[in-house]
């Protein structure tokens, strides 16, 4: 697990890493303003079985743009409230899915 090294973020990645085990790790790219920092981790990311990144809307905005440009299907949801969850399928070069969630109510 990647987060941000703002606090919110950390603790909202808190209640997973413990149900799973995981270690939380804090990105600097992932924090607020990193947007092209984070796209140009976007395939190294990838390489891993499985990576929850959590970080902040700017930053999502600036990867699903990233994906945009690379062909990667998004849907008519192309934004990032608070809450809400992307989940990329793929590997590094080649995303086969982005799939949209929204804020849990």
């Amino acid at each position: 697990m990647l987060s941000s090294p703002w606090v919110r973020c950390v603790e909202t990645l808190a209640p997973l890493a413990a149900s799973t085990k995981a270690t939380i790790t804090e990105e600097s790219v992932l924090g607020e303003g990193e947007g092209d920092a984070a796209v140009a981790r976007v395939d190294a990311w990838l390489t891993a079985r499985l990576t929850v990144l959590c970080t902040h809307g700017d930053v999502v905005d600036a990867i699903l743009a990233y994906l945009s440009r690379m062909g990667v299907p998004l849907g008519s949801k192309t934004q990032s409230p608070k809450g809400s969850v992307w989940v990329l399928d793929g590997r590094p070069g080649s995303i086969s899915i982005a799939r949209y969630l929204p804020p849990a109510v």
